[in-house]
């Protein structure tokens, strides 16, 4: 008996796995939504795109804020004083400024995305909703909308938001320090007397003041071509761009 056991087993051992495992269940096809089905999905899409939106875009406000406050501080402490060397606060302040500038183009690509979904849906879908008579923006936005979530992909590049927000809030805030650093060089202590002692002043330690003021002039002017060249954001996104 113990034997007819043991070849049983040994047998057993020997058949390969695919016939002792369960065959594979079958995947049915997925049941088409019905209308209001459709319709439910679509408002709680909206619902979180718009709650995404206005959590990108209360993030841009933060970044404008310091940098309206670094701008700020930088002009009252360099004015506060007729102490000719406190224009170089001003140059800090505009590179910091600057670099808040880059933080923010980085959450607007955020923002931009989330927000373009909002827009093909209040065009495409809510409009011809509530006014049967209108056409949807974008004839094809369930396939535009069933892209962009599917593959989430910037249509924005970081130079391109750069020059956005610049054109929104920042090219004004580098304005006012390049005329103030240029009104602190030339008033204090005293007024300048000639073109050569406005150089002068503009030195920084042993740079020269020709090299700074150079350099002033092109990095405002590569700011300047940003933002031009950039183009407008109510071309390329809509009407409502901020």
């Amino acid at each position: 008996m113990s034997t007819t056991v043991q070849s049983e087993t040994d047998t057993s051992h020997d058949e390969p796995v695919n016939a002792r495992s369960s065959p594979a269940p079958s995947v049915e096809p997925a049941q088409p939504l019905s209308s209001g089905e459709q319709i439910t999905a679509l408002v709680h899409l909206y619902r979180a795109e718009v709650s995404r939106s206005v959590r990108w875009r209360t993030r841009l406000d933060v970044t404008t804020n310091w940098a309206v406050l670094t701008t700020g501080a930088g002009m009252t402490f360099a004015l506060g004083d007729p102490e000719p060397q406190r224009h170089v606060v001003i140059l800090l302040s505009s590179l910091l400024v600057a670099y808040f500038l880059v933080i923010e183009a980085r959450r607007y690509r955020h923002y931009d995305l989330w927000q373009r979904r909002v827009t093909l849906l209040e065009g495409s879908f809510y409009g011809p909703l509530l006014d049967p008579a209108s056409a949807p923006v974008d004839p094809a936005w369930r396939a535009t909308l069933a892209g962009s979530l599917r593959e989430p992909r910037y249509q924005v590049s970081l130079l391109q938001a750069m020059g956005w927000r610049l054109q929104r809030n920042y090219l004004w805030l580098f304005l006012a320090n390049a005329v103030i650093w240029l009104v602190k060089i030339d008033l204090h202590p005293t007024p300048s007397m000639s073109i050569t002692e406005f150089v002068a002043r503009a030195a920084v330690g042993p740079i020269p003041g020709w090299m700074v003021l150079l350099f002033g002039v092109l990095f405002n002017g590569a700011l300047l071509v940003v933002a031009v060249t950039s183009g407008r954001r109510s071309a390329i996104a809509g009407p409502m761009g901020c």
